[in-house]
């Protein structure tokens, strides 16, 4: 006989389901499950609404539906409240396919915010309950701005720009001055992470997606941003100049600095003080180098900075450096750095400052690249070059630079000196 469940049980285990399709899988498993579902559709959504954004959910909730309702450059008072939307019932189609939406971006964002501000030993968060809260109300106020007081991202006339700004600033004004600072220092992180991922994908300007700022960032992050016609806006100081002259204006009305501790939405900036294990420096763990940063490297040492890393002359090697770019271009920072380090039997877990892990890159990337051509059946030369790295020929007859190999060490001719590119500056 089959085992059959109260249905206030079944009840009580939909509004513990953590996001809706999970909850989709579970009403579909038997008719009785859905019967449930069906007498209690709207307390399944609601609570698993609040399971997937917590005591943030008002505050999505007004963004989604602002922006549905289309209540652009709008004043402040027209907008929907917080206060209406805590007990909001039921959810409409579209609110759970917004949420839905936006929770795996909020959280996406939360996970590297945790990871490059407070532990950067783990790449999932570490935000404590009232942290994570913080961090997502500022999240969701500056989306809400984006979406309703934004310009597309192109020029406007000044007229126009001083219309959004006022709004902007009413905007800001209506919120107290502690959730101010909150956002303050949120932008700051953001900017950050504009400008590690402007020199990680070589990315110089944002577009419409100003629109839509949650796209923005994880596109720029992940390297998916497409670039936008030339008249729009430069990162990061476009986005200063989009949403934050306001807030700025906002916060010295109120006579409060610019600056915003690193702690404001952290209950506790990180102080504690590591050791590089080469050059024994000493510093915070976020200038730091191990396995967990490793694909944040991308931001300082982009794939064309790599690429300078190479030893003597190697990168203007006509045959092969654009490949080896390709090679950085397209794979993971963090599997590739680890071969560097397993391949030249050097123990990868200890910390690096940057200085010394680029010296560690720049003496070993000519040797590990050599395995890599052998482990994906790329052709080798079975000849050395006399001259290896620093031969000057492989950088102007392709003739040569086919036939002979110059991924290996001279055994004649002068020294090169390192025309390494230093990494980009970044805080990210």
């Amino acid at each position: 006989m089959a085992f059959q469940l109260e249905p206030d049980i079944v009840k009580c285990i939909l509004t513990w389901i953590p996001d809706f399709e999970s909850l989709t899988l579970v009403v579909l498993t038997s008719k009785a499950i859905y019967d449930v579902y069906r007498a209690h559709s709207a307390l399944a959504h609601r609570a698993v609404a609040n399971n997937l954004l917590g005591p943030a959910l008002p505050h999505a909730l007004r963004y989604i539906r602002c922006n549905r309702n289309c209540l652009e450059n709008r004043p402040v008072r027209e907008f929907l409240a917080e206060n209406q939307l805590q007990n909001s019932y039921p959810l409409s189609n579209d609110d759970i396919r917004g949420l839905a939406k936006i929770a795996s971006q909020i959280q996406e964002l939360e996970d590297i915010f945790s990871w490059r501000e407070k532990n950067n030993q783990f790449r999932t968060t570490r935000l404590s309950a009232a942290e994570s809260y913080r961090f997502r109300r500022a999240l969701l106020r500056m989306c809400l701005l984006a979406c309703l007081h934004a310009t597309t991202g192109h020029r406007h006339d000044n007229e126009t720009e001083d219309r959004i700004r006022e709004m902007q600033r009413q905007f800001f004004d209506a919120l107290p001055t502690p959730e101010l600072k909150e956002i303050k220092r949120l932008n700051t992180f953001l900017g950050r992470l504009a400008q590690w991922a402007s020199n990680a994908y070589s990315f110089t300007k944002i577009g419409g997606s100003y629109l839509s700022l949650l796209d923005m960032f994880l596109g720029a992050y992940s390297g998916k941003l497409s670039q936008p016609a030339a008249d729009v806006y430069d990162i990061p100081q476009g986005l200063n100049d989009f949403l934050f002259l306001a807030l700025d204006d906002v916060l010295l009305s109120r006579n409060l600095r610019k600056d915003i501790a690193e702690e404001t939405i952290l209950d506790q900036a990180p102080v504690d003080i590591f050791e590089c294990y080469h050059c024994h420096s000493k510093l915070l763990r976020k200038f730091l180098w191990g396995p967990t940063d490793w694909e944040c490297l991308r931001g300082y040492v982009n794939p064309d900075c790599m690429r300078s890393f190479l030893k003597g002359r190697l990168s203007g090697y006509i045959r092969e450096a654009d490949t080896f770019h390709d090679v950085w271009r397209k794979h993971p920072y963090d599997l590739l750095i680890s071969e560097v380090f397993y391949h030249t039997n050097t123990p990868c877990e200890f910390l690096l400052c940057m200085e010394c892990l680029c010296r560690f890159l720049s003496d070993h990337l000519h040797k590990w690249y050599i395995v890599w051509k052998r482990k994906h059946a790329l052709p080798l030369q079975t000849s050395d070059c006399w001259y290896g790295y620093n031969c000057r020929t492989q950088t102007t007859n392709p003739s040569h630079a086919a036939t002979l190999n110059h991924w290996c060490e001279p055994t004649c001719g002068d020294p090169v000196p390192s025309i390494a590119k230093p990494p980009f500056k970044a805080e990210f």
